[in-house]
């Protein structure tokens, strides 16, 4: 016949047990739920994050030395990035990137 502490360490063992699973369910439940329901707003937001226009409200002014010598000027330019991991064929897209920079 089992003693009392044994019961009450398996009893507490069940309810431990029970409270992981829960969390395990919970949480596989949540990841089910964004990859499937919400996985269009993610991507949306992914990419709003990713891709915005920065306005640049002003330009400096220009920088000279002692003898009159520019030192530092403002330069508007563009940026482009790549992601890595959605290039097909890199050959072909670097050679596409440089007609375009004229490099």
């Amino acid at each position: 016949m089992a003693s009392a502490s044994h019961v009450t360490i398996r009893r507490r063992v069940a309810v431990l047990f029970l409270a992981v699973m829960v969390t395990i369910v919970g949480l596989v439940g949540r990841l089910c739920y964004l990859q499937f329901f919400r996985s269009s707003w993610l991507t949306e937001n992914a990419l709003d994050q990713r891709v915005r226009e920065i306005p640049v409200e002003a330009k400096r002014g220009i920088i000279f030395d002692r003898i009159g010598r520019e030192m530092a000027v403002s330069v508007s330019s563009e940026s482009i990035y790549a992601i890595p991991a959605e290039i097909r064929n890199a050959d072909e897209t670097a050679a596409k990137l440089a007609a375009i920079l004229a490099l």
